[in-house]
């Protein structure tokens, strides 16, 4: 890890992604100066310049990198032939990705680390707020954007904790979280995911054994006992293990406090529960936590009114995610219309899903796909899928009309056709690409 950070610039290449912004924020907090590059502008890369990081949009381009940075840090999702990155190597600079330095960092701390397929952020985020309520004072990397982080107004993924933990994020695409050492981890599940890297759910598996592997021998394992392809393991682990489940004894009185729907975040909070209360969180205050929490940026994400129905953004893009996020609005406002916009991301993933997808939306009362947003470096197969194939299916599946819209005028429209007054109506727009954009195009409609 650097020393003497004094004046010692770092230079971020893809800067606006989620987790390596907020490794940016945990460099800028130590003294580093921080620069560097993306593709595209986000509230994310407005709100880093806005605290002091000097930011070229664009394309990526070996002139935006300057030749006194001491250390280049790249996004997983950035190719080995970047004109930055080689320029970088070129100048024998020293290059990491964000995976590899954020995983310097789980040495220096007691490490928490919060893996799974899904629930990632959520769980990331109450275990983070739970010991923030204890007094423990963590260091925060999430996925995710916390209000209780704030500034900026979105809320923050990054907190400077001055205790001696450090709770992050462990992502398992690119086996990203193989490099993290972490002092206690939870995994929240398994699944069919990152198919796109590895061949299949046995291939996936392996992985998360290996990461368990990587636990400190003297620290804490904490495990979804619900989740049967993580319980599957049960005899390959090699550890002590805490298994949690939404059948415990705390599990009701959580469900009580609770604020946010749904059984999967109820088995997100459980986790967080079980794994800081292992940490020596007593039950008082960690009930407190999870009673205060309301969501965070992009988790069903309460973003106002649109034509007379409450519209939220949701991160989900995977069958199981959508089922649980869907099926939690409808417990939450039965009496209400469920209308869900979903934004396909990642042809490949579309087309390795494509039978669950069209079974993912049962809980919507009404469904509108967006085009398919395509991922730089991970989308190279333009044929493969459509929105409109799986409109096609999910009518099939379903025998129900699917709007799909290609533009946001097409959106209103379809929109303004499916919430019928008096009727009360939810709208849930959900995608990992852009369409939280879509969303304040809405919200900024006369």
């Amino acid at each position: 890890m650097p020393q003497n950070s004094q004046n010692k610039l770092t230079y971020f290449i893809g800067i606006g992604g989620i987790g390596i912004s907020a490794l940016a924020r945990w460099y800028k907090a130590h003294g580093f100066r921080i620069q560097g590059s993306d593709l595209s502008p986000s509230s994310t890369t407005k709100e880093l310049a806005s605290e002091g990081a000097m930011i070229k949009i664009g394309p990526h381009n070996a002139g935006n990198l300057p030749p006194e940075a001491s250390c280049v840090i790249y996004n997983q999702a950035i190719s080995q032939d970047n004109p930055e990155l080689l320029k970088a190597r070129k100048l024998k600079i020293p290059t990491f990705s964000y995976p590899e330095r954020l995983g310097e960092l789980t040495r220096m701390y007691k490490t928490v680390a919060i893996a799974g397929a899904h629930g990632k952020s959520t769980t990331t985020s109450l275990t983070s707020l739970i010991l923030e309520k204890a007094g423990f004072d963590p260091t925060v990397i999430v996925g995710t954007k916390l209000k209780e982080f704030a500034p900026p107004q979105e809320g923050n993924n990054f907190k400077n904790g001055k205790g001696e933990y450090l709770v992050i994020e462990a992502d398992e695409w690119k086996a990203s979280f193989l490099h993290y050492f972490p002092y206690a981890a939870l995994i929240t599940n398994i699944d069919r995911e990152h198919l796109d890297f590895y061949k299949n759910l046995s291939d996936i598996k392996k992985a998360f054994l290996r990461f368990i592997s990587n636990i400190h021998p003297y620290g804490l394992v904490v495990l979804n006992k619900d989740n049967k392809n993580l319980y599957s393991l049960k005899n390959k682990i090699k550890k002590p293990v805490v298994w949690y489940s939404i059948k415990s004894k705390n599990a009701a009185a959580i469900k009580k406090v609770l604020r946010i729907p749904g059984a999967h975040n109820l088995s997100n909070a459980v986790g967080a529960y079980t794994l800081t209360k292992a940490l020596g969180v007593k039950h008082k205050p960690a009930l407190k936590a999870l009673a205060a929490y309301t969501g965070a940026w992009r988790r069903s994400e309460l973003r106002g009114q649109v034509f007379g129905a409450e519209i939220f953004d949701d991160y989900g893009h995977h069958p199981t995610e959508i089922k649980a996020t869907l099926a939690g609005f409808k417990e939450k406002y039965s009496d209400h219309k469920i209308i869900c916009v979903f934004q396909p991301h990642q042809r490949k993933r579309l087309k390795l899903l494509f039978k669950d997808f069209t079974r993912a939306f049962n809980s919507a009362d009404e469904l509108i796909l967006l085009d398919i947003y395509g991922v730089a470096g991970r989308d190279e197969d333009k044929k493969s899928s459509s929105s409109q194939n799986l409109a096609v299916a999910v009518q099939k599946e379903t025998r129900r009309n699917v709007g799909v819209a290609a533009t946001l005028s097409e959106l209103t429209s379809l929109l303004k056709e499916k919430i019928k007054q008096p009727t009360k109506t939810t709208i849930i727009m959900m995608g990992a690409g852009d369409i939280n954009e879509w969303t304040n195009s809405l919200l900024c409609l006369p």
